[in-house]
């Protein structure tokens, strides 16, 4: 059994929450891997892994919300740079054109559950982050 399965699995479902955080902070699951399991699966994975993901997510705007303006600036500006770098390299790289795309039915899978799953204000806290850092992206 493959981690990404193993995440998407019953058994994986059923540990306790401390046991599936550590397990999805070690485990190094790629979207490649995700993209190869049937709609069920991947509903089945997201489900599971949703309250780790949604406590990183607090975690991150709680510590981006509590710097000042200009430390929240410069974090942006530094993460923008990293994202354009990242993106110029993939560019470049001949294998990152075979990788799949996630289907419209993924992306609004993943987004069903993201939304059903996290609080009002992370997700408006996220919604704003999103939106300056794409102002940063563009300029």
């Amino acid at each position: 059994m493959t981690k990404v399965t193993y995440v998407a699995s019953k058994k994986f479902k059923e540990l306790p929450d401390s046991e599936k955080s550590k397990y999805l902070s070690k485990a190094k699951i790629s979207r490649n891997n995700i993209n190869q399991l049937s709609q069920e699966q991947k509903k089945a994975f997201f489900i599971n892994s949703l309250k780790f993901q949604n406590a990183l997510i607090k975690k991150r705007m709680k510590k981006f919300y509590g710097m000042s303006h200009s430390e929240q600036e410069r974090f942006l500006k530094a993460e923008a740079a990293r994202i354009k770098k990242i993106r110029a390299m993939a560019k470049h790289n001949k294998q990152h054109k075979k990788k799949p795309v996630p289907s419209p039915e993924d992306i609004k899978l993943r987004m069903q559950c993201y939304l059903e799953t996290i609080d009002a204000q992370t997700r408006a806290q996220m919604e704003e982050y999103r939106k300056r850092l794409k102002e940063k992206l563009e300029s």
